[in-house]
């Protein structure tokens, strides 16, 4: 009986588990974020929605669908308000987005190791700022 309800307790946390990732990014990270030393007409940024990411300069865009992790910054007890953002499929174009930065509300930073993206989109390691939806 005991081994039931573990299962039927694991199972429940499984399933829970599953629902905040298929949330995706929570609605106050969505909008548009530029470099926190322009201003918020900047033609430089990323606009995030809750599966996606979209870079943009100037005329020059990409979008990437985006997975979400809440405890990637601390592992599965980690209770702080960074969220990290990765692409689904880069094709080799990876990057990593951490949204609330150094829990730090309203900063992103970016990492992106390809050389193509932040050749086209110069916000590798660049402290973004949050402009609004």
């Amino acid at each position: 009986m005991h081994r039931g309800l573990r299962i039927a307790a694991l199972l429940l946390a499984v399933d829970s588990s599953a629902v905040a990732f298929a949330e995706g990014l929570p609605q106050d990270l969505h909008g548009n974020w530029v470099p926190s030393r322009e201003s918020c007409s900047s033609s430089l940024g990323i606009r995030v929605s809750s599966q996606a990411m979209q870079f943009h300069n100037g005329e020059r865009q990409r979008s990437f669908e985006i997975d979400t992790c809440f405890s990637c910054e601390g592992g599965a007890r980690y209770s702080g308000i960074v969220v990290w953002a990765t692409p689904t499929n880069s094709e080799g174009q990876s990057f990593t987005a951490y949204f609330n930065a150094g829990e730090r509300k309203g900063v992103t930073i970016v990492e992106i190791p390809s050389f193509e993206l932040q050749s086209q989109f110069p916000l590798h390691n660049v402290k973004l700022k949050h402009c609004g939806p």
